[in-house]
């Protein structure tokens, strides 16, 4: 009896831990969270902000040409499209631009051995020393041992001057003689791999760079994005387990279909090792996306986590084989629209981005497409284009799969919900494609009509076509780059009654001073100040208020005072009319500079402000309307039938919400402050939900903050994830910002943290929209010193100079929240936001470069075998079942017992359900104690086909005799039940994120039972069922051994993370294990930070220590429990010699002796 009732025991644990056979965990989470600053440190960056900087960051823009290229061609086909005419005439366009003149030449050279070397293997580069020496046929007999390359008597040198040119350039950069450059060189190089050249590639420019840079230059994070249409495998290859370096592919891919027919070339290949995460394949499954898709792919991923990698060099592959008109790609991305991905890249790496070609093969397109690149280099606005449009299905569903699996190991990841229910599987392989591998590899390739080919008269067809395109492109070639509007008379309006109040006459006068300071004024074409007309600001105002305003102009200050009351946060002066007048007039003459093309952008430095003031009353701070005013004027003067006015003031405009809430012509996004209604305005307007009305429904966008201390993360995440997307698709004409800067660092009344340098990311990614015609007008702010240095870093930035770089950011959980609402909730009126569905949830997934994918015609037989093993085991189950029941029944039992001593529940889980307390067994054998409590299976028995995707993370190990006493089930009992308690405690998408660490048990906030599989598989020994060969684990394609040496989950701890270099050695060498949590004084469940070694209680008591890892940014910490150390900003266990002394000191308090191995 006493088997039958241990059965019970193991039944239940066994059943909990069938997930052993389903979820395999290869990864602990390893995401990096932003350090906090003390408010010493904020200190000290309000002061640098202070320093008199002129942009000391280099403005120039490099350009690396050289003929030399045109040596190498193929010498037995008269016809490839990989031909110098693509540099020639890529070069060509760029002199017919003007672009040339305006460049910095920067000389190629022949990379010597040790540059190359760094790259590829010794006996490679010998074999390409031959080549001078061969004639024709030896050459061709020679590239028919590589896929798709042809060689002449001088492509070894050819090929030398590229990587040279990619070189000169990037140490032209990171010796700060050019802020940014273009290398015009070939052969291209993102296919070329350690010991074989590969897709008209020989050397690969992108790879050797990037090792030069974190080994030469002292780059330590470098982003590769490749754009290319083929995937370039050798980059990939040479930096799949390196965290230094980010490689970005998106290529076409066709489920494997296209060249070069990679299975590593899909989602699920994120890196190995410390690379993990850190290799991003987007790939393509059809032909003919365009603009639409590559913004998505940008918007939704790379930005992303490139802010959050927070790059110190940019490398661009820059392929323009996915343009318009190419023969290779058949995508349909036009030209111009390379312009706008630069422009996206460019506020990163303090602007440092090295652009080296790769492919493109329809000439007229790849020429124009490289143009307009050096163009952005140059910080030229980006041509207008035609709106985007919803992304086509296939990429936002390869979007969900690459967010699902990249989003445990980017804590950026988070803007959408977990939905449980729903599956995640890997990729599928069609039944038509065999991917390319070193076994299947020919031993020789054809050297003859590889390329796609095109007649004469299709090549002009094509030309034609994109010709087509490039007349509707639209550049904005203004005179002056930017105007800029000031004058002292705004400073008569000044409140009488306080000398302190925040609206201060200062303000402007701060700002413009800065602009001085920095040089900028004399950069800008300098407007003049001018009063709106009567009629002008009719065009928002009532004609009553008019006159109201107009009447208090001629009223004595003394009886101003009695009508400040009947408004809300308003101060009134003689000088109030005619200095509102003035803000609004300024601004308009700004944008009429902008719109008659003598300035490309402007800058209006007004006030008071306008954005509160409402059709027929004044209110916070504004009399006139002043973006509203400028917004009707373009309407009704230039007629422009399409507006966006951004309002990043940390208070909600609601006058321009109301003035433009029915009208379609104006689309008002608002990034504010909030509370859930209780900051000022104060009014539910101001909320998530209001999206306009009548015709005006959906051109109302209020992005609200719930929570203080909002900063950079929370504000490029609402650009990246709303403000861009819905604006791309709006596609305005003119761009007014309502620029308040009370959301600012150290405004007394936003109390929110946005840098300047923030500030110039969100303007330079504004630049994209409306050709660049951006005007931005002065709302609040009241930090004489962040406004002066914000607005006029945004200024700086409109002038074309490099935004400054940004520390890793991430949004808080209350950011997600909002943005996530707003995601959703907009999506149905701009579906361009096409990621605002819940993903599956997954574990950390990683593939290795042996991963396979599922074959799709075996995966139907797959499912049947292990459909028929889970009928199985489920037939198994109710057998044994019955048996336990029929033994159960002929029982003595004696002692206490509930009132249900064996109880069978099906609750809304159907759980299966035992429940014994402290019950005496009469066997054969005596009395034996049991005591278990709630050990719940999870899922009923024939509920497994949901069991295999759902079961919660365990750890239970059975006693290798295949038995459990009494005291390793109860513990092992508690350990299921906090488990399945977790997997219901998980909040919906609607309530906001879990983070990463609150998702993982930490070892020693559970004593789990260190109980190693020594038996045969419990399962299948207890279910006595064939296990040899296992057709489930061959179904998943599971490691066995591994998996029973508990090698496959999550609770095997990294070995090594960045902050362990925050381990300090423990106090004199010692530590007590007894000591209580320092904050409740708590003792049994406490953690030891191993850097200021305070101690405080684990999250199961009161959560101190995490806490106190929040204030402090100290991350890593020891538990009392069992010694194991858990690191709060990876979300990790953590195993190091570094760790050592704090473990040894804990053992020897806890235990009295060393470590075993130190004995």
């Amino acid at each position: 009896m006493l088997q039958s009732c241990t059965l019970v025991v193991i039944l239940l644990l066994i059943i909990s831990n069938f997930e052993k056979y389903v979820l395999v965990f290869l990864r602990s989470n390893r995401m990096a969270t932003p350090k906090r600053k003390s408010k010493q440190d904020e200190t000290k960056m309000m002061e640098k902000l202070t320093i008199d900087d002129k942009s000391l960051a280099p403005s120039a823009t490099g350009l690396v040409y050289d003929t030399f290229h045109e040596n190498h061609y193929s010498l037995w086909e008269s016809y490839r499209q990989e031909c110098p005419a693509r540099v020639i005439e890529s070069y060509r366009q760029c002199t017919e631009y003007g672009l040339v003149e305006r460049c910095i030449p920067i000389p190629a050279r022949r990379a010597t051995d040790e540059e190359i070397l760094a790259n590829h293997d010794p006996e490679y580069l010998e074999s390409l020393r031959a080549l001078p020496r061969l004639g024709v046929e030896e050459l061709e007999e020679f590239a028919s041992k590589f896929h798709g390359v042809f060689f002449t008597r001088d492509t070894l040198d050819a090929a030398r001057i590229a990587v040279g040119g990619a070189l000169n350039l990037l140490d032209s950069i990171a010796e700060k003689r050019v802020r940014n450059g273009m290398a015009l060189l070939r052969p291209p190089g993102h296919h070329a791999m350690h010991n074989d050249a590969c897709g008209y590639c020989f050397f690969n420019n992108a790879a050797i760079a990037a090792q030069h840079a974190v080994t030469s230059l002292g780059f330590s994070r470098v982003l590769v994005v490749d754009w290319d249409v083929h995937h370039g495998q050798g980059t990939q290859y040479s930096f799949y387990k390196d965290p230094r370096v980010l490689y970005f592919s998106t290529h076409r891919y066709e489920h494997g279909r296209f060249w070069p027919n990679l299975r590593e070339s899909d989602y699920d290949f994120i890196g190995e090792g410390e690379g993990v995460g850190y290799n991003i394949n987007v790939p393509l499954n059809k032909t003919g996306l365009g603009n639409s898709e590559f913004f998505a792919v940008f918007s939704n991923v790379l930005l992303p986590i490139a802010y959050e990698f927070s790059p110190d060099l940019v490398i661009v592959s820059c392929g323009y084989d996915a343009a318009f008109g190419d023969p290779e790609g058949e995508m349909e991305v036009s030209p111009d629209f390379y312009a706008h991905l630069i422009n996206l890249l460019s506020p990163l790496a303090d602007g440092k981005l090295c652009v080296l070609l790769e492919g493109g093969y329809c000439i007229k397109s790849l020429s124009h497409a490289a143009a307009l690149t050096v163009r952005a280099l140059l910080g030229d606005a980006c041509p207008v284009i035609e709106k985007l449009h919803e992304p086509d299905r296939v990429i936002t569903d390869v979007l969900r799969n690459l967010l699902t699996v990249l989003r445990p190991h980017w804590r950026c990841l988070q803007l959408q919900g977990l939905d449980r229910e729903l599956v995640y599987l890997p990729p599928i392989q069609p039944d038509d494609v065999i991917f390319e591998t070193c076994e299947n590899k020919p031993e020789r390739y054809d050297t003859h009509n590889v390329d796609p080919f095109r007649t004469d008269d299709e090549k002009a067809e094509w030309d034609s076509k994109v010709q087509i395109l490039l007349n509707k492109m639209v550049l904005n070639n203004a005179a002056s780059r930017t105007a800029l509007v000031y004058d002292k008379l705004m400073m008569r309006h000044r409140c009488y009654t306080s000398a302190s109040h925040p609206e201060r006459p200062e303000r402007i006068e701060h700002i413009y001073r800065q602009h001085q300071n920095w040089g900028l004024t004399e950069r800008c074409l300098l407007l003049p100040c001018r009063r709106a007309s009567v009629d002008e600001i009719k065009l928002v105002h009532d004609s009553k208020w008019l006159d109201f305003m107009i009447e208090l102009s001629e009223k004595k200050p003394r009886l101003l005072k009695d009508y400040e009351d009947s408004f809300d946060s308003i101060y009134l002066s003689p000088d109030t009319y005619d200095c509102s007048r003035l803000a609004a007039g300024s601004l308009l003459n700004v944008v009429d500079s902008v719109l008659q093309a003598e300035a490309g952008n402007g800058v209006a430095i007004v006030r008071p402000p306008g954005h509160h003031a409402e059709v027929h009353s004044a209110c916070g701070f504004c009399f006139f309307n002043n973006v509203a005013i400028a917004a009707k004027y373009a309407i009704s003067k230039y007629k422009v039938s399409r507006i966006l006015i951004l309002d990043w003031d940390v208070h909600h405009g609601n006058g321009i919400q109301n003035m433009f809430y029915d009208d379609p012509s104006v689309l008002y996004i608002s990034i504010h402050r909030y509370d859930n209604g209780h900051f000022f305005p104060g009014s539910e307007i101001a909320d998530y939900d209001k999206m306009g009305d009548g015709p005006g429904e959906g051109y109302n966008i209020n992005i609200p903050w719930n929570a203080k201390k909002m900063g950079d993360a929370e504000y490029i995440a609402a650009f990246q994830q709303v403000v861009l997307p819905v604006a791309y698709q709006f596609n305005p004409e003119l761009v007014l910002v309502a620029a308040g800067f009370d959301a600012a660092k150290g405004d007394p009344i936003g109390q929110f943290n946005v840098t300047p340098a923030a500030y110039g990311h969100m303007t330079r990614m504004l630049c994209g929209l409306a050709g660049g015609r951006i005007v931005l007008a002065l709302e609040g702010g009241y930090n004489l010193t962040s406004i002066s240095i914000s607005l006029a870093t945004c200024t700086k930035v409109l002038l074309g100079d490099s935004c400054s770089p940004l520390p890793p950011l991430v949004p808080c959980k209350s950011a997600v929240k909002s943005i996530r609402k707003v995601m959703k909730l907009q999506q149905k009126y701009w579906p361009v936001i096409c990621c605002a569905t819940d993903l599956p949830a997954v574990d950390n997934w990683t593939a290795s470069l042996s991963t396979p994918s599922v074959n799709k015609s075996a995966l139907m037989q797959d499912m049947q075998v292990a459909s028929s093993l889970l009928l199985t085991v489920k037939a198994k189950i109710e057998e044994k079942f019955e048996q336990l029941t029929d033994a159960l029944n002929s029982l003595t039992i004696t002692g206490d017992l509930d009132e249900e001593a064996i109880k069978v529940t099906a609750d809304t889980k159907e759980s299966l359900a035992v429940v014994f307390s402290d019950a005496k067994v009469e066997s054969a054998k005596g009395p034996v104690s049991v005591g278990i409590e709630a050990v719940n299976a999870e899922e009923k028995v024939d509920g497994y086909d949901r069991a295999a995707q759902s079961l919660p993370n365990t750890d239970l190990n059975a006693p290798s005799n295949g038995c459990a006493t009494s005291s390793e089930a109860e513990e092992a009992s508690k350990v299921v039940s906090r488990e399945v308690g977790r997997a219901g405690e998980r909040r919906s998408a609607d309530e906001g994120l879990v983070d990463a660490d609150e998702e993982t048990i930490e070892l020693g906030e559970a004593a789990r039972p260190d109980v190693r599989h020594t038996a045969p598989d419990p399962l299948a020994t207890f279910l006595q069922l064939d296990t040899a060969p296992d057709p489930l684990a061959a179904f998943l394609q599971l490691d066995t051994a591994a998996a029973q040496a508990d090698e496959m989950f999550a609770v095997v701890p990294a070995p090594w993370c960045p902050h362990l270099e925050c381990v300090t050695a423990p106090p004199g060498g010692e530590l007590d294990t007894q000591r209580p949590c320092l904050t409740c004084g708590d003792v049994e469940e406490n953690w030891v930070c191993l850097t200021c070694y305070e101690v405080h209680c684990g999250r199961f008591m009161h959560a101190h220590m995490l806490q106190h890892s929040e204030s402090t940014a100290h991350p890593m910490t020891l538990s009392f429990s069992d010694l194991s150390a858990w690191c709060y900003a990876c979300g990790c266990y953590v195993h190091h010699d570094t760790l050592l002394p704090a473990m040894r000191a804990a053992h020897s308090s806890k235990f009295g002796e060393d470590l075993p191995q130190f004995r």
